[in-house]
């Protein structure tokens, strides 16, 4: 015990000198609070800046009415595929019919 109480000082100063090494270690792996603000500050231009654009986008109503208007046009052409079809099958019927005419 007489000697605990003899080195004691010392001891203590030698925690004292790792507890500051610590601190020191941590505060140079750690974020600055004046770069956090610079951080913050761009953030929030960005931010900003995203949301004025985003302003701008078509929203979920306005993507309805296109994909309705979009469906709607690919009906349309379903129904001039057909039509073209039937078109073209007369048109193979009638020269087939002119080319047995001839023989």
């Amino acid at each position: 015990m007489d000697l605990l109480l003899k080195w004691w000082p010392l001891i203590w100063a030698g925690l004292n000198l790792v507890g500051f090494w610590v601190m020191w270690s941590l505060s140079r792996r750690f974020v600055s609070t004046e770069h956090c603000g610079r951080c913050r500050e761009d953030f929030e231009k960005r931010l900003s800046r995203v949301e004025s654009d985003s302003s701008h986008a078509p929203r979920h109503g306005d993507l309805s009415k296109i994909y309705e208007r979009l469906n709607a046009v690919a009906g349309t052409v379903a129904d001039q595929g057909g039509e073209l079809r039937a078109i073209r099958r007369s048109l193979d019927l009638i020269n087939q019919h002119l080319l047995n005419k001839g023989a």
